[in-house]
């Protein structure tokens, strides 16, 4: 018997909003579809894999009002949909981990 573990790998996962995008960036499009449509085309790939790791692109806080047109921030209301979507890891050892400070980082 053959033992194997399939992982899944996806990069830059940045799920906040752009002023250059007039509320039509990602976090726009979510609020309007619902988060879990980022992933649903996915998520069959993700159900087969033992691992799912991400990297994610932007900070999740608690207060909304920070990530209206911030694109490397969004609000927690993103964090049930990625779990469900499946990952099981997610980076944040990257370069907009900080982009707005610790204090938005730890919220």
């Amino acid at each position: 018997m053959k033992n194997t573990v399939k992982l899944c790998f996806v990069g830059d996962i940045m799920l906040g909003n752009s002023s250059l995008m007039l509320s039509r960036g990602v976090y726009s499009k979510c609020e309007k579809k619902g988060f879990d449509f980022l992933y649903s085309q996915a998520k069959p790939f993700f159900s087969e894999a033992d691992l799912v790791f991400g990297n994610l692109e932007c900070s999740i806080s608690k207060n909304k009002e920070i990530n209206i047109f911030k694109p490397y921030i969004a609000d927690r209301s993103v964090i049930k949909s990625l779990r469900i979507s499946g990952f099981n890891v997610l980076n944040v050892a990257n370069n907009h981990t900080m982009q707005y400070g610790s204090q938005v980082f730890f919220r």
